[in-house]
């Protein structure tokens, strides 16, 4: 037992120690409809009818999805909302393959695919972009029952985000904001974090990149969901 459980440290501190070893391994410009900061459950390996789910995200708000298996993963749809943004989007998840390495745990690599759009501005000037991201897992336990399931993710992005502009400045300083244009972005890097699951109930907590201590600011992004499957 005590051997399983320094391999079980071990082997998690590895995976979480995976994107530490960059000194700064994001590049690029995150665009800020992607909300979701974890992989979807069903690229992790956890399946299901069906889901329903409430996250929290870094710039104070919130990201709801629920979700449908087909085609062996789940196709989801989200809403996020915070004061800057309301994002619709779709995804689709699947895992690829597992690997059952004994008391190592389950390996697994999965992809998890998504697209938003922020419908708080009009179209011509709405932040809009797509991403996919590759988690590859070690899961010891059972996703349908109790377990707890490390990753890592590669992610790539690409999209398209307001920029804005102040306007009708008074004498007091006070401005009014109105959007401009919009610019392109893009960006590649990790996600990791892990997953824990309670037979229908799961959580998810995940960093999207590090913080980039080096040059004195914070770089990553960080999200955490609960997941009822059905």
């Amino acid at each position: 037992m005590i051997r399983r459980a320094g391999t079980i440290l071990l082997t998690t501190i590895a995976i979480h120690a995976m994107p530490a070893t960059a000194n700064c391994q994001s590049f690029g410009r995150w665009n800020p409809v992607l909300t979701e900061q974890t992989p979807d459950a069903a690229a992790l390996g956890t399946l299901g009818r069906g889901f329903l789910q409430y996250g929290v995200t870094g710039d104070d708000g919130y990201t709801t999805a629920a979700g449908l298996g087909m085609l062996g993963g789940m196709l989801r749809a989200t809403y996020a909302h915070s004061y800057l943004r309301s994002v619709w989007g779709l995804g689709y998840a699947r895992m690829l393959a597992a690997k059952d390495a004994g008391k190592l745990g389950t390996w697994g690599a999965g992809v998890d695919i998504s697209g938003a759009m922020d419908f708080r501005q009009r179209a011509a000037l709405a932040s809009r972009a797509s991403s996919v991201s590759m988690p590859l897992s070690l899961r010891w336990g059972s996703p349908s029952r109790l377990s707890i399931g490390p990753y890592v993710a590669p992610y790539a992005e690409i999209g398209r985000a307001t920029t804005y502009q102040l306007t009708n400045c008074d004498q007091d300083g006070f401005c009014s904001v109105v959007p401009a244009a919009l610019i392109q972005t893009h960006a590649f890097g990790l996600e990791y974090g892990v997953q824990l699951t309670a037979w229908r109930f799961s959580f998810e907590i995940g960093l999207k990149d590090i913080a980039n201590t080096a040059l004195g600011y914070s770089r990553y992004q960080a999200g955490a969901g609960l997941r009822l499957r059905f």
